[in-house]
């Protein structure tokens, strides 16, 4: 898969260091309608982060003077652009919320994804939980090649581990973010709770037992739980 191993690259210098290949099949479609090109099964790579994106990031801030809310999504933009140039393919990022018009389907659904695709596990706290990174990694695209799908990628089992086998911490720490934030109703924004009790809910994230090794730095955390630039440095 030489073009796939040019772009891994390319994502990789970029701080975009996890690179998932996958079947894109009809089978995927109950979660979202991604295209096929006319093909059976198109090849897919669900793109994300872990700790290694703050250094790149923070850079590229430094240097561009970046003015958005959260950058992050230009440079997310950016660098897939430039890995994909000259191929022939569609992105689905995380933040966009405006997908397939018409469909009732506005977002790609990236937690149910990595877990179907057998990339993480989604745990009883809503973390998605990787094997090696734990919950310290970031979804950021998926993107659909016009491509064959490799046999070998075939759709492996939604992955169930390590979390199935795991005393489930987070749980009580989840409740007790819920608790702090007066929300467990869900009658405000996520989002809006997380921004204003973020501590509690790196908390959640700090009770799993799998990747702590892979944890971000503690500008990285605050960065993306708050979006204040400060944190930047």
């Amino acid at each position: 898969m030489e073009p796939v191993d040019r772009m891994t690259t390319a994502l990789r210098l970029r701080g975009l260091d996890i690179v998932h290949p996958f079947a894109v099949e009809a089978t995927l479609d109950a979660l979202f309608p991604f295209p096929r090109f006319g093909r059976e099964a198109c090849l897919g790579l669900l793109i994300g982060n872990s700790r290694v994106l703050w250094a790149p990031f923070s850079a590229w801030v430094s240097a561009s003077g970046a003015g958005r809310e959260d950058p992050l999504d230009d440079y997310v933009a950016e660098a897939v652009g430039e890995a994909l140039t000259g191929t022939r393919a569609e992105v689905f990022f995380t933040q966009r919320r405006d997908y397939v018009a018409g469909s009732g389907v506005a977002a790609v659904p990236f937690q149910r994804l990595g877990r179907e695709i057998g990339f993480a596990a989604l745990g009883p706290a809503h973390l998605s939980v990787h094997p090696v990174h734990g919950p310290w990694f970031a979804f950021r695209a998926v993107v659909v090649l016009d491509a064959p799908a490799p046999a070998e990628l075939a759709l492996a089992s939604p992955r169930l581990e390590p979390c199935g086998t795991c005393s489930q911490p987070c749980v009580g720490a989840v409740e007790e973010a819920l608790r702090a934030s007066g929300t467990g109703d869900a009658s405000r924004p996520v989002r809006a709770d997380i921004r204003e009790h973020w501590r509690r809910w790196v908390a959640v994230r700090d009770s799993c037992p799998h990747g702590r090794a892979h944890r971000y730095g503690e500008a990285q955390i605050g960065y993306h739980y708050t979006k204040d630039r400060a944190h930047l440095g």
